[in-house]
């Protein structure tokens, strides 16, 4: 102990860790031999009396630009960064064979996949054979789709339910015109194509193809009005709507859209999901969502396709496909909000607490109520502003309820105002073209705003009104 350092001694003399110790990283206790050397029975050396080398410090500046830079490094793409909570330590492999994807996130077959080629092969077909009109009965059985969209897909034809070649381009140019720029999931040229070939010779397109074209027929009858629909096609709207629709079903049965890993399907799937508008159609379409949700990450469509070397152009189609998935889930969003809305607490239900936990004082609520009406406002004029009619049938299917209770809710607790009038003209108009649909009929949505209605007309004397007693008939 006579070399360990002497209090008072001067800070220049006093030795220094070992190198042994400061290369672990661990405290010295500076006697000759330390003491974790002589229990490792290692060498003690000690450095040079002179002073340690300070570290060369970067400026705080410095520092930041390069936390920065690392936060914004280009492995991290803009879709990878949007789900970056829940993939960021995700490693998965994307397996391309013959047509079908399959994400693969099993390590142990990630790790052997890297060495072992033959890996490709444990990928199962999608089974995208040629249709045959007869013989499939026994196959469909097997499938387990069928019990979705009925047993009519194991004894029928589909080939009856293709159009002729002159209203399939009609049925073309409608789905380019109204559907194609809001649902921009396909490569048009190719579409074309396919619609142009099935046409001309409809029993030499393979299942998933099949899928494709009945669903473009079905979301192109769906963006026509009924006059629309008789005038070029000659045919009635309802009737048509249900044909396509039906051929949709059958066709996604048979190509087995629920045990697919092919992208083709999927597509066909999602375009017919956005398209759905019947009544009951709003909680199947959410039941639904959510299985193609599972399917799609099957496909490792979560993931951004930079991570798996494919081209731009199926990185492009991977993320537009995987985007519409969320305007799909509003529909779930907006049924879970009103259900709870309408199965809150009553002291919640009444005049002197509306649903949002903000002081009448605070300025933000008031922008809250203003910003509210005016999204109401815009979600009417895209419906009936004649410059987006051909979209109209895609607006109509996300009416913007939750805004109108918020505003109905605001309502109930306020006087008149110029702001309360601008209020109940726009609810007047909204209201009434939106319960009109069948869509949301005999859901939760609807029986939320009747009451909130009826709790807000009370409040400002227009229970009288015509159009609030013909609303709380219904």
């Amino acid at each position: 102990m006579t070399n360990a350092v002497q209090p008072g001694k001067d800070i220049l003399s006093a030795p220094r860790s070992c190198h042994s110790c400061n290369q672990k990283k661990i405290r010295c206790s500076k006697t000759q031999p330390c003491e974790s050397c002589l229990k490792s029975n290692s060498e003690c050396v000690f450095p040079g009396p002179s002073r340690a080398p300070l570290r060369k410090k970067r400026p705080l500046k410095t520092e930041l630009i390069s936390h920065l830079r690392n936060a914004s490094a280009p492995s991290d793409p803009p879709l990878a960064a949007k789900n970056a909570h829940r993939v960021e330590n995700e490693h998965g492999r994307l397996i391309v064979e013959r047509g079908s994807t399959q994400y693969v996130t099993h390590e142990v077959l990630i790790s052997l996949g890297n060495q072992i080629e033959e890996l490709k092969d444990l990928v199962q077909s999608p089974g995208n054979d040629i249709i045959e009109d007869e013989g499939e009965g026994e196959e469909y059985l097997q499938n387990g789709n069928q019990f979705l969209f009925g047993y009519s897909s194991i004894a029928s034809s589909l080939s009856a339910f293709h159009p002729s070649v002159g209203d399939s381009q009609i049925l073309w140019k409608t789905f380019e015109e109204n559907v194609a720029p809001v649902v921009m999931i396909f490569l048009r040229p190719s579409l074309h194509r396919l619609l142009y070939k099935t046409a001309t010779s409809s029993n030499y397109i393979d299942r998933a193809s099949q899928a494709v074209v009945f669903a473009v027929y079905f979301a192109a009858v769906t963006s026509m009005s009924p006059e629309q629909c008789a005038e070029e096609l000659g045919q009635d709207h309802s009737t048509l709507l249900l044909q396509y629709l039906f051929a949709t079903q059958q066709a996604l049965a048979r190509a087995g859209f629920l045990q697919s890993r092919n992208q083709t399907v999927l597509q066909a799937a999602v375009l017919f999901l956005t398209c759905l508008r019947r009544p009951g159609d709003a909680e199947f379409v959410c039941t639904m969502t959510a299985a193609v949700y599972q399917l799609a990450q099957g496909l490792g469509l979560h993931r951004d396709g930079t991570h798996f070397e494919l081209s731009p152009f199926e990185i492009e189609l991977r993320r537009r496909l995987w985007w519409l998935f969320y305007l799909l889930d509003i529909i779930r969003l907006a049924l879970a909000r009103s259900w709870l809305i309408a199965h809150l607490s009553q002291g919640t239900m009444t005049v002197r607490m509306p649903l949002i936990e903000i002081s009448p004082e605070d300025p933000k609520r008031e922008q809250l109520f203003l910003t509210a009406i005016e999204v109401v406002e815009f979600a009417y004029l895209l419906e009936t502003d004649p410059r987006t009619a051909q979209w109209a049938w895609l607006f109509e299917r996300y009416p913007q309820w939750h805004a109108v209770v918020f505003v109905l809710t605001e309502l109930c607790g306020r006087g008149q105002s110029v702001e309360a009038e601008r209020a109940w003209t726009v609810l007047q108009k909204a209201i009434e073209r939106w319960t009109r649909r069948d869509f949301h009929k005999g859901g939760i949505t609807l029986k939320t705003v009747h009451h909130f209605s009826e709790k807000a007309a009370v409040a400002h004397g227009r229970l009288g009104t015509d159009w609030i007693r013909e609303l709380l008939k219904r």
